[in-house]
């Protein structure tokens, strides 16, 4: 899409599909600094925000200063709003999910080449 920022790709998103109602999930490893995100205010304003708890990072959503200027809520709404899913806790980094499925995806495409 061309873009640098998160900010900038969500608006790039919002504008190209207007009836799709996106969410931004991350880490409560990211939670903790998001607040030096590039307009983080405005991410919270436009997209409501799932956070899954991470190994290391579980009590996050406490400190974390989009949670004391938000609250958590107990269900996703309309942006503002900010939810935490608890869950198994996985060590793997996203990053490293992100290679296993494109490693993934490409084995696939090799394999439908006659």
């Amino acid at each position: 899409m061309g873009t640098r920022y998160t900010i900038d790709t969500i608006r790039a998103l919002k504008r190209r599909f207007p009836q799709i109602r996106f969410v931004w999930l991350m880490g409560s490893d990211n939670l903790e600094q998001f607040a030096r995100w590039r307009r983080w205010r405005q991410i919270a304003r436009l997209v409501p925000i799932a956070v899954v708890r991470r190994p290391g990072s579980v009590l996050a959503p406490l400190h974390a200063p989009l949670a004391r200027r938000m609250g958590v809520a107990r269900h996703l709404g309309p942006a503002p709003s900010l939810v935490v899913l608890d869950g198994r806790r996985n060590w793997e980094s996203s990053t490293a999910l992100r290679e296993l499925a494109l490693g993934a995806a490409a084995e696939a495409m090799v394999n439908l080449t006659p």
